[in-house]
């Protein structure tokens, strides 16, 4: 019975542990490992109001680990949330002694001097946020209401500089400095201020327009990129969090960094707004459903992108975090603090890129981890990235794209080792002008049930139909049926759409249409 009687006090020490009624012990030897494990549960209790627990554990934690400054920073932000001013300070100070530079040590200090009306150190203080961490959106936030729009009027270089500066999300002051400098024959300083202010496009659109082309003015290399403006819409769950608008508009700046110099797009934020998916289950095609169909009169141009922080139904626990419509231009993602590769992943599927073999490193693996793109990807979307944003495939790419040279794009990444090739399509490509009953064999036997499979086979054989191969095209959309279920609506589309070419092969046969 000895070895009981000794785990019961364990595991009472162990909870006491995790709900910080503990006694305050400081512990000879760090353990930043329980230590940064009770700052989570803090963080917990802090985010539900129950400050005593919180604070409790707060503490436990720098018992556990003396230079967690996460616990530091935890202290403070439960004396800020008790209006215990001195107190978050002194947390807040400690804090940054031990981590100079800490992001939230300096959002921590400068909520409290913003109580206390010290302006000037309270955007100090934000500005060192920053400087540490430049996409905290909610920093991003503060400092904007912080320092609001620049005085109009005519002035001088140095103070439109210096307006543009102390108000840094005003578009216009932003402009106004770019245009001095530019008139001061500083052009590559004007470029960089127009591109530092595009990610805040959506606050004032004329603005971001004039900028656009003043920066095409400046620097050539722009004259060759489009911008694609985006419609952010955000569920209840990303709403709930200050500084939300700031968050999106940083998503698409990262979005642009990753994939503008491939693609020779800027990705700029045309409007945000709100959906409600709280009526929907959790699952992503349910929260896209919902979308949908509050965006029915959405805006005539641009992507528009749905975002959630809602978690999937555990029954479903690894359903994919996004979804897009292939060549389309809706997208929805689970916004996490790793999703950046979910978010550029469903973008190239908007440019027309598919899906690779599990062995392949690329941004195009549904399940890996690399975010570069693989070189058959890179080629489709070279071809494809002169597509429109309407709602409209054959006005949007069909019409806009180099139809022979996106055809080759297509084929040879059906060649390769993609997963393509397990949906029968290179035999149906390669046996078109052959055996019609050996290439149909062909394809079924290799192939499985995928719509995205399906929506790239009908896309090419599109492409196909526009060069006058019937019969490729018709292959390719007996395929693209059997990948959408030949029960579905597009699967029997699909199907339908194949039987009307061969019917229009025959002699006397009419396929228009």
């Amino acid at each position: 019975m000895k070895p009981r009687r000794l785990l019961l006090p364990c595991l009472a020490t162990c909870l006491a542990l995790a709900c910080g009624t503990a006694p305050s012990v400081r512990s000879s030897v760090p353990r930043p490992d329980l230590a940064a494990s009770l700052v989570k549960l803090g963080e917990q209790a802090l985010a539900a109001g129950d400050l005593a627990s919180a604070e409790a554990r707060f503490e436990r934690a720098l018992d556990a680990d003396p230079g967690s400054t996460a616990a530091g920073i935890g202290l403070g932000q439960t004396a800020l949330a008790r209006g215990d001013l001195a107190g978050a300070e002194a947390h807040f100070a400690r804090a940054l002694e031990q981590e100079p530079g800490a992001p939230a040590a300096h959002l921590g200090l400068a909520r409290v001097a913003g109580q206390q009306g010290r302006t000037a150190e309270a955007r100090a203080h934000l500005k060192g946020a920053l400087d540490a961490d430049p996409l905290r959106a909610e920093t991003h936030a503060e400092l904007a209401a912080f320092t609001g729009p620049a005085p109009r009027g005519p002035a001088g270089l140095e103070e439109t500089l210096r307006r543009a500066n102390a108000h840094p999300y005003d578009l216009a002051a932003g402009l106004a400095a770019a245009t001095a400098l530019a008139e001061a024959g500083r052009t590559d300083a004007a470029a960089r201020r127009v591109e530092s202010v595009l990610w805040l496009a959506d606050l004032d659109p004329v603005a971001a327009r004039r900028a656009w082309a003043l920066l095409g003015r400046l620097d050539p290399k722009w004259r060759e990129w489009r911008v694609v403006g985006v419609h952010s819409y955000a569920d209840e769950s990303i709403r709930a969090h200050p500084g939300w608008e700031f968050r999106l508009r940083l998503v698409w700046l990262e979005a642009s960094r990753a994939l503008g110099p491939l693609l020779q797009v800027r990705f700029v934020p045309a409007s945000l707004q709100g959906f409600a998916s709280a009526e929907a289950s959790s699952s992503l095609e349910a929260i896209g459903d919902a979308f949908l169909a509050q965006t029915a009169r959405a805006p005539s141009e641009g992507v528009l992108a749905a975002f959630t922080e809602r978690p999937p139904p555990s029954r479903t626990s690894g359903e994919r975090r996004g979804q897009a419509e292939f060549l389309g231009r809706r997208l929805v993602v689970r916004l996490e603090a790793e999703s950046g590769r979910v978010l550029l992943h469903e973008l190239v599927h908007l440019f027309g890129g598919v899906h690779v073999a599990d062995d392949l490193e690329s941004l195009m693996n549904p399940d890996g981890g690399g975010r570069a793109l693989d070189a058959l990807n890179a080629r489709i979307v070279r071809e494809t990235r002169v597509r429109r944003f309407r709602g409209n495939l054959e006005n949007d790419v069909l019409d806009a794209v180099d139809l022979e040279a996106t055809t080759r794009a297509y084929e040879d990444a059906l060649r390769a080792n993609l997963v393509l090739r397990r949906a029968g399509l290179i035999e149906a490509l390669q046996d078109a002008g052959g055996s019609r009953i050996a290439a149909r064999r062909a394809a079924l036997e290799a192939m499985e049930l995928d719509p995205h499979l399906g929506d790239v086979a009908r896309f090419v054989a599109l492409l196909h139909w526009r060069g006058d191969n019937p019969a490729s095209a018709a292959f390719l959309l007996e395929t693209a049926a059997r990948l959408y279920g030949p029960r579905t609506a597009r699967g029997r589309k699909a199907a339908e759409d194949a039987q009307r070419i061969w019917q229009g092969m025959r002699p006397g046969g009419d396929a228009s249409g």
